[in-house]
């Protein structure tokens, strides 16, 4: 199945404009996607999902190009996953007392989101995951993903520079403004909750097959 968006690209205005969300999916998301179909066509890795695939690459295969494909098909597709319209704001239930027996307070892990953000320094990922019974910060360069670092994804935001550079050229602060924007209107917390939901009732994990992911409504 082709990469495609859960929303419209006019969804996420105005924190990302059409323009934007259109070079992004098209540029980042899909031209590695095809690569990697192209890569594993006729092998035994034809028709594996991405995560899997993912974690035989990192096992056994040398060609890491293809291997760095597929992490980052499958890290848009959950960063796509990880905004909503009419996102952001506070998340609730049980991922709500998950980060409060984490974190101490939802404003304190907002705090720790906004300074891993800040500190981390060229491309990267900043993912929300699950390990060890606690809700983690996962700062994961270039396309490094927290799946083959026994991390479960519950959320994630893509730092590289052209997830926002078009939007928020002229900033003060590019990265940041693009990050409080990301926090207080895209945020999707019920995506979120819905994979540590995931998590907590079933006694093993895999990671998702994210195009039969939530979707919003």
């Amino acid at each position: 199945m082709r990469p495609d968006l859960p929303y419209d690209f006019t969804a996420l205005e105005p924190a990302i404009s059409r323009e934007a969300l259109e070079i992004h999916f098209r540029s980042y998301h899909s031209e590695p996607y095809e690569r990697v179909l192209a890569g594993v066509r006729g092998s035994a890795l034809q028709g594996y999902p991405l995560a899997r695939l993912i974690r035989e690459l990192a096992a056994r295969n040398p060609d890491r190009s293809l291997l760095r494909d597929a992490e980052r098909a499958w890290s848009h597709e959950f960063f796509w996953n990880s905004m909503r319209p009419g996102g952001g704001g506070r998340p609730a239930g049980l991922l709500e007392q998950a980060i409060e027996d984490s974190y101490g307070r939802v404003d304190t892990f907002f705090g720790r989101f906004r300074a891993t953000a800040r500190r981390m320094s060229g491309s990267g990922w900043l993912w929300v995951t699950w390990c060890a019974g606690r809700i983690r910060l996962f700062a994961g360069t270039d396309s490094d993903p927290p799946i083959v670092h026994g991390h479960a994804p519950l959320l994630v935001l893509d730092l590289w520079e052209h997830a926002y550079y078009l939007d928020y050229y002229g900033a003060r602060d590019m990265k940041m403004a693009y990050v409080d924007a990301f926090l207080s209107s895209l945020a999707n917390w019920d995506f979120a909750g819905s994979q540590l939901r995931r998590l907590v009732e079933s006694t093993t994990w895999a990671a998702p097959d994210l195009q039969q992911a939530h979707r919003p409504s």
